[in-house]
């Protein structure tokens, strides 16, 4: 008999039944295994890039995790997750944020094409595939908490956080589309940055986005399972509550006096550098 605190062996095809319809979903997603698996997470991670701008919906990052958590689930019932296993599965979700969030880096290339357009396939995938291991890493440390209930939301919640905030600081750091900026598409919940920093934020966006999930945890009874989703949905209400007034209490203000002016000579890349362009390019400015 499994603890109260461990998930039975069918965690992965017994989920709650809330009647919001996440239940047959959730099953469907955990049953699909084989290459379909990897495709399906590399497609879920390219998904939570729809979280950042110019989008900027966080709903997409709701899907993301919620999606993420659900096909590791149905590796999880296949056995435990081993490092190696946890390792494969977390870096193809990484690689489809990372591949879908940095492809436009390609562009910076196509401004002399002729000698550098070759190295576009390269950089644009050698990039995300780099950067998808710290994914990889998160979701392996993950991994060995997958069998214990609501912990393993924690779990990964905790590892993901670790995991950004090592990106953003190993070798110099290249903390690019970190989970916190998720939430720039609100002035008002941005704010509270101001309280905990982009990391902290960073934890809040990956425990919120997590908040659908708690519902495919068959260990816990209906009332208990929206614990988690509520206190997702009051977090969200405080932040944006935070925000609201730290805005209305500092308002815009003009400088009397102050004159401000922005040139923008909009000079394409490739007349940009291209020798003799530089004198007929300063006079555009002046």
């Amino acid at each position: 008999m499994p603890s109260a605190d461990t998930e039975p062996s069918s965690s992965a095809h017994s989920v709650l039944d809330t009647g919001l319809g996440l239940s047959s979903f959730a099953k469907t997603v955990a049953k699909i295994d084989g290459v379909l698996r990897y495709l399906l997470l590399i497609l879920f991670g390219a998904v939570g890039a729809l979280s950042m701008a110019p989008v900027s919906s966080f709903f997409a990052l709701l899907v993301s995790l919620t999606g993420f958590v659900w096909v590791l689930d149905g590796a999880a019932e296949e056995g435990s997750i081993t490092w190696r296993r946890g390792a494969l599965l977390g870096w193809c979700f990484g690689f489809g944020y990372c591949l879908a969030g940095f492809y436009w880096i390609g562009y910076a290339f196509l401004v002399d094409a002729d000698f550098y357009a070759w190295m576009i396939p390269f950089v644009v995938v050698l990039l995300p595939a780099g950067l998808a291991i710290f994914f990889a890493v998160a979701t392996a440390v993950a991994g060995w908490f997958w069998r214990k209930g609501v912990t393993r939301l924690a779990a990964l919640t905790v590892a993901l956080a670790l995991a950004e905030w090592l990106r953003g600081h190993i070798l110099t750091g290249f903390p690019w589309n970190i989970f916190g900026y998720a939430w720039a598409g609100s002035l008002e919940i941005s704010q509270t940055a101001s309280l905990v920093g982009v990391y902290g934020l960073t934890v809040l966006a990956i425990w919120i986005g997590l908040a659908p999930a708690a519902f495919s945890i068959p260990t816990l009874q209906a009332p208990k399972a929206w614990r988690w989703p509520v206190l997702a949905i009051v977090l969200v209400a405080m932040m944006w509550g935070f925000g609201a007034w730290r805005l209305s209490a500092n308002p815009v203000a003009s400088v009397p006096g102050a004159t401000l002016r922005i040139v923008q000579p909009s000079v394409p890349q490739a007349e940009k550098w291209a020798p003799g362009n530089g004198q007929r390019i300063l006079e555009q400015h002046l």
